[in-house]
């Protein structure tokens, strides 16, 4: 698994505002498998994470991100967390992430949970090759962290690894100034994607511009500059490939992100819900 402290090391999180909700509309998963597809208008697309993508998209050039990424199995792996704080980087103990499906964007059944110990680490156990999501809600005790959705790319159990998933936790007022620097503002009842660009050797991908399926004039990108603040004079990722896409609206969005010399590098669904962040790598290739 990929080491990351992803943009979470700079801009991060987002409290539920009141009446904030996980529920998605179902027609938003658009297919099983590529037949699925074409009986919903999409010609040859391909069926990539309930989404129907061009079959183009999968270039060999870009191969390693489903080469090496196997189905999901009954099979079982483990899963190493570390949550901290943003402010402070301390060790964040007794969050607790629920393990959720696939097709379960609510969370409504979880297959499992994990509460993270005093030193902010966790273990969890988790199907080989997991394709759904973990979704972290406030603690009771501190209702001003952000609720979060976390997706792991590549699934765990792909490539062997020492290094735990990484999560940040912050509060709605300290991630409301860093949007500020950003030259933007939160929009209440929208979602937040926060990304990590990096190649198949698990490195930060600098140069990389990413872009939604979603185009309002409430959305907006920005990257984040070496420093770990927005800049925004940047047009793609710096050197440590990290970014936003802000204000988007519920549901599972098409997120993309294109090298400035190597064309089109990555396309993936990710969950969106209202008032909360979903964070995730997008892992690319940089090989010709």
């Amino acid at each position: 698994m990929l080491r990351r402290m992803s943009l979470e090391a700079g801009l991060v999180a987002m409290v539920c505002m009141p009446g904030c909700s996980l529920l998605v509309d179902a027609d938003e998963v658009q297919c099983n498998v590529a037949a699925d597809c074409a009986e919903r208008g999409f010609g040859s697309a391909e069926c990539v994470d309930s989404f129907c993508v061009a079959a183009e998209l999968a270039d060999p050039r870009f191969g390693c991100r489903d080469s090496d990424w196997p189905e999901m199995s009954a099979e079982e792996t483990e899963l190493d967390l570390i949550v901290q704080t943003l402010v402070g980087q301390t060790p964040y103990g007794g969050l607790t992430l629920q393990v959720c499906p696939l097709r379960d964007a609510a969370c409504e059944q979880p297959i499992g949970s994990v509460t993270t110990e005093a030193d902010g680490r966790a273990r969890v156990v988790v199907p080989f090759g997991f394709r759904g999501h973990f979704f972290a809600p406030p603690p009771a005790d501190n209702p001003t962290l952000a609720p979060r959705i976390l997706h792991i790319f590549p699934p765990p159990g792909s490539r062997p690894s020492d290094d735990p998933e990484s999560l940040l936790v912050t509060t709605l007022a300290e991630v409301t100034g860093l949007v500020q620097l950003a030259g933007g503002s939160l929009v209440e009842g929208t979602g937040h994607f926060f990304f990590t660009v990096a190649d198949c050797q698990g490195q930060p991908l600098e140069s990389a511009s990413v872009s939604s399926s979603v185009v309002t004039p409430d959305v907006f990108i920005t990257y984040v500059g070496a420093t770990g603040l927005p800049d925004p004079g940047l047009s793609g990722t710096s050197t440590i490939g990290q970014g936003a896409l802000l204000n988007l609206p519920p549901g599972f969005v098409t997120v993309r992100a294109i090298h400035e010399q190597e064309g089109k590098v990555f396309e993936q669904a990710v969950l969106v819900a209202a008032d909360t962040i979903t964070t995730a790598t997008m892992i690319v290739s940089r090989t010709l």
